[in-house]
């Protein structure tokens, strides 16, 4: 039970809304060719953290649904199985599990850009934006439904923009 409040604390979904930015912004700088050898390093390191973070997350939901395969088979959790899929992929390969070289490359770019998604967790309801305002330290009262419409199609559009560069750097690529 105190694994559910705790995941249920909206100063969490915060914490996980800003670890999906950060994560979209290393997925991209990956994508560069002419990276400092450094920098690709903190970048794959980065996004290895972040992707553990969020198996762990997943696990723990899926957990306190009792293992259910209706947990399973939500958008949301469809939508985080994917995301996660590409660091479970790579644990896999290193585990000595044949992996298809395919894979192993940028092709799961795009699974791992649909965890901007995520952030659409945040915006199910009106209680439950209000709770995110609150642990953004903005007062919920003076949030209106309005402000949640206009979140709700940023939040589209933005993750429109990142899946389509995604889709058209696997295509150059």
């Amino acid at each position: 039970d105190s694994h559910r409040q705790f995941l249920a604390m909206p100063v969490i979904e915060v914490n996980l809304a800003l670890l999906v930015v950060v994560s979209s912004f290393l997925v991209g700088l990956g994508t560069l060719q002419s990276l400092p050898p450094t920098v690709a390093m903190i970048t794959k390191n980065g996004e290895l953290i972040i992707s553990a973070i969020f198996t762990i997350e997943y696990a723990m939901r899926w957990a306190l649904s009792g293992f259910s395969a209706e947990y399973v088979i939500q958008p949301l959790a469809i939508i985080d199985l994917g995301a996660i899929l590409p660091g479970l992929i790579k644990i896999a390969s290193a585990m000595g599990v044949a992996v298809p070289p395919s894979l192993m490359g940028g092709a799961l770019i795009n699974l791992r850009l649909l965890r901007i998604l995520r952030l659409q967790r945040v915006l199910v309801d009106y209680d439950t934006f209000s709770k995110f305002e609150l642990a953004l330290g903005l007062n919920p009262s003076d949030a209106r439904p309005y402000q949640l419409q206009l979140a709700r199609i940023i939040i589209s559009i933005f993750t429109l923009l990142s899946v389509t560069a995604g889709l058209i750097y696997s295509a150059e690529h």
